[in-house]
């Protein structure tokens, strides 16, 4: 049998012999299966020698060296684990609520603002759309409107036409301007219950005094239970009182009494 050599697997650790012919070869591990590189380690000289004493030190010193020195110890290397991607219930819960909200935005939200997308309009180009019913919805009309819209605005509060004057009410809160107080005055006291409560919100959209002035004035000549609801919104909205709009005049002792020291809640 060809003298043979020790070196440690890679992977497992365990001691491999393999005849010194066989270095820079694959050989097979007997223990984990793996396939190893045999080390290049030269064969031990010929033991022979002048006498005995030097071949039991001198010959049995190399063949310790070679076979111990050879190959040093290594870490063994782990072999790559191919692990399956475990799915949990909260990774499916949250992919339901992602599809759920996707569902919910593309059939409740998109049609009403698909419209609006694309198109180069200017404000008054979509309220003449909005006037002549091709378009349905005032969401798209809102998000549009800016400051500098405030001239069609103010000549269309003076519409003959109900939907058209609510709008522009509507705008005046998106842009929450004191410029708009003047029109939403006279909005608040329009003859269609639907002019007059979308007036009433955007007077709670317009943090000023004004604007509270304006609602609790009005709220004793109002008669329409969704206007009063309109107007008690946005006292509630302006000054965080939880008065009911069923008591006109106790608005009036409150206002009275916290007019000229009122501040507005600030929120950060």
């Amino acid at each position: 049998m060809p003298p043979e050599f020790r070196f440690d697997c890679k992977f497992c650790n365990k001691a491999i012999y393999a005849p010194y012919d066989l270095g820079g070869k694959k050989v097979r591990c007997p223990h984990c299966k793996n396939p190893v590189s045999v080390p290049i380690v030269a064969a031990p000289q010929s033991q022979e020698g002048p006498s005995k004493g030097q071949k039991g030190q001198k010959g049995q010193k190399g063949q310790q060296a070679a076979q111990s020195g050879a190959v040093k110890r290594k870490k063994p290397e782990k072999r790559p684990v191919h692990t399956r991607q475990k799915i949990t219930l909260i990774t499916l819960i949250k992919v339901a609520v992602v599809i759920a909200l996707a569902y919910v935005g593309y059939r409740y939200v998109w049609p009403h603002v698909a419209p609006y997308f694309g198109q180069n309009k200017n404000l008054e180009a979509l309220i003449k759309d909005y006037r002549d019913g091709k378009i349905v919805e005032t969401y798209g009309i809102k998000i549009k409107v800016k400051k500098t819209d405030l001239p069609v605005l103010k000549k269309y509060s003076k519409s003959t036409f109900g939907k058209v004057r609510a709008v522009v009410a509507e705008c005046f809160g998106e842009l929450k301007m004191k410029e708009g107080l003047e029109i939403l005055a006279l909005l608040l006291n329009d003859s269609e219950k639907q002019v007059r409560a979308a007036a009433a919100g955007a007077l709670g959209e317009i943090r000023k005094i004004k604007s509270i002035d304006l609602l609790i004035a009005h709220l004793p000549k109002e008669k329409d239970d969704d206007v009063k609801g309109a107007i008690g919104r946005a006292l509630r909205s302006l000054t965080e009182q939880r008065i009911s709009v069923k008591s006109p005049d106790a608005w009036q002792r409150w206002w009275k009494e916290k007019r000229s020291n009122f501040r507005f809640v600030e929120y950060f």
